[in-house]
């Protein structure tokens, strides 16, 4: 398979930029630098295919800190990959979205005081966090243990959470509104 790599457009990273200072004011506030690779892979009959893979799964992006090493020859603290042929087919609220995604996984290292560590570059400190919803699983083992299969278990609390966060959109949409 053959991958091509793309720098993001200033477009991609204006929007990166606007989503960092919105949603992710701790990498805003303490200089954190991510770039935006697209990667587009292609078989042997130069067909379009998944590029990105995370834990054996097709994945839209994914996110990786750069190391001291790398630092030293590029700019940035974070990469994030993105299926370049998945982005093409996002609405502009989607690729918000998941650039919003990706940037949740970023976090900064602080000390007992809630202080930002540096590097030895004097970059800030990062480190990566998994996804707080996580679904894995076989329908199988639903169709044979129901209820009881902790597949249908971790479903059920996701779809818990997902209803309990638009309820809690929905009121303060309302106060907000009032």
């Amino acid at each position: 398979m053959a991958k091509t790599f793309t720098d993001g457009s200033q477009r991609d990273y204006d929007r990166l930029s606007r989503i960092t200072r919105q949603f992710h004011h701790e990498l805003a506030d303490n200089g954190a630098r991510v770039s935006i690779t697209f990667v587009r892979a292609f078989d042997k009959d130069d067909e379009p295919q998944t590029s990105l893979k995370f834990a054996g799964a097709s994945a839209y992006a994914i996110v990786k800190l750069i190391s001291q090493e790398r630092k030293l020859r590029i700019p940035f603290d974070a990469e994030i990959k993105v299926d370049g042929f998945l982005w093409d087919e996002l609405t502009e609220r989607s690729k918000d979205a998941l650039f919003d995604h990706e940037l949740s996984h970023i976090k900064v290292v602080t000390d007992a005081h809630g202080a930002p560590l540096m590097d030895d570059q004097n970059h800030v400190k990062l480190k990566l966090v998994p996804d707080d919803i996580v679904l894995t699983g076989f329908f199988n083992v639903i169709r044979h243990f129901g209820t009881d299969a902790l597949e249908h278990q971790s479903i059920t609390r996701a779809m818990e959470s997902a209803a309990n966060a638009l309820r809690e959109m929905i009121s303060e949409t309302a106060e907000a509104a009032a």
